[in-house]
């Protein structure tokens, strides 16, 4: 009984230990993708490269379903630490997490030419606007000079 007990506890462990990983585990969509398929990111991105999306890999690969929930949780982690550093409000974040709610679901893993994308309307990618329009870039000032204010 004690055996069976150690077992039950040691595997709920893994369990919970291994979705608590998964914040680390992943930093972009080509991890996602390289983890549920073995392939590496390099191979992940020459696909990209050659127009596909990431959805169309996963679709490939026969991870799509897997990898909407993965990508679905890989950016609401992404929303709550958005919030908790005060870049955005708990209200916006809600309203991002119930639109990615809403286009997960009608996801097919090919963009929609006709649609706008969340990262336009909701802060350019989860970027969320950070650098606010200062110009903050280190360029060359695109030919006006050598960008230090002249």
């Amino acid at each position: 009984m004690k055996k069976r007990s150690l077992i039950i506890l040691t595997v709920s462990l893994m369990v919970l230990f291994t979705t608590a990983v998964f914040a680390a585990t992943y930093s972009n969509p080509a991890q996602i993708i390289s983890g549920l398929t073995g392939k590496t990111e390099a191979d992940v991105y020459a696909q990209r490269s050659q127009g596909k999306t990431f959805g169309q890999i996963a679709q490939e690969n026969g991870v799509f379903d897997q990898f909407k929930s993965d990508m679905l949780q890989y950016k609401k982690e992404i929303i709550d630490q958005r919030v908790a550093s005060g870049t955005i409000t708990k209200e916006k974040g809600e309203a991002i997490k119930k639109a990615l709610d809403e286009r997960i679901a009608a996801c097919t893993g090919t963009p929609d030419p006709n649609r706008d994308r969340l990262g336009q309307k909701f802060g350019g990618g989860l970027g969320f606007g950070k650098g606010q329009s200062r110009g903050m870039g280190r360029g060359m000032g695109m030919g006006q000079g050598m960008g230090f204010g002249r």
